[in-house]
């Protein structure tokens, strides 16, 4: 992914401000009050704010668009979005997509069961891209790496608005998020280097790990 497609009012943004914001009333971290100002910036879905808090019990899952990937058509054939948050319900799952300016698109899917990834295997699957790409770049072109990784601090902003907040994620969650944001946006520089498609893709997966939140029903 971009930097513009990551920046700040993005859609991957909104989605993930949003998951953030959803997942830490659903864990008790944060008030209702509280997650209802979190996400008043982030525009107005359909129905409001406070009925999805009403709609929501256990189960927050971001999904970041993947080029091709079946995983993104958990949403009904035909729909694009740059991100997406959903919800487990009773009878399948609910989805809201940012669209510009400042509106939602709200979808259902019959059927749909939410399973978010497990955080600590997304978290290693990244690293383990992480070691063998960086030694491949290392041996094969070291001079390319080092400038690769000289771009990170333009990014740093962007991944603290991410992660920070409001509401901030939780360590861990947070740690894993912001390792698979600098990952990504360092994708069109790695892409010189190594084949990029298999880091990118752990990259969104743990960025995806560590937005989601699943709670066993109260």
């Amino acid at each position: 992914m971009s930097f513009a497609s990551l920046r700040i009012g993005s859609s991957a943004w909104r989605a993930a401000r949003a998951s953030a914001a959803l997942g830490a009333y659903v864990r008790g971290d944060t008030a209702p009050d509280t997650a209802l100002g979190a996400l008043a910036p982030l525009g107005v879905p359909p129905r409001g704010w406070l009925s999805v808090l009403g709609s929501i019990d256990t189960t927050v899952v971001l999904i970041l668009p993947r080029p091709g990937d079946p995983r993104g058509l958990a949403l009904p054939r035909g729909v694009h979005a740059g991100g997406a948050v959903g919800w487990q319900e009773v009878d399948g799952s609910r989805w809201l997509l940012p669209s510009d300016p400042d509106l939602w698109r709200e979808h259902d899917v019959a059927g749909h069961l939410l399973e978010p990834h497990d955080l600590a295997e997304a978290h290693r699957s990244l690293r383990g891209c992480v070691v063998e790409a960086a030694h491949i770049a290392d041996v094969t072109h070291p001079a390319e790496w080092a400038q690769s990784s000289g771009s990170r601090d333009d990014g740093e902003s962007l991944v603290d608005s991410w992660v920070l907040g409001p509401p901030a994620l939780p360590a861990e969650p947070r740690q894993v998020a912001a390792l698979g944001l600098r990952i990504l946006l360092a994708a069109d520089a790695l892409g010189a280097i190594v084949d990029a498609a298999t880091i990118d893709a752990a990259a969104r997966t743990a960025v995806e790990a560590a937005y989601s939140t699943r709670r066993r029903p109260r």
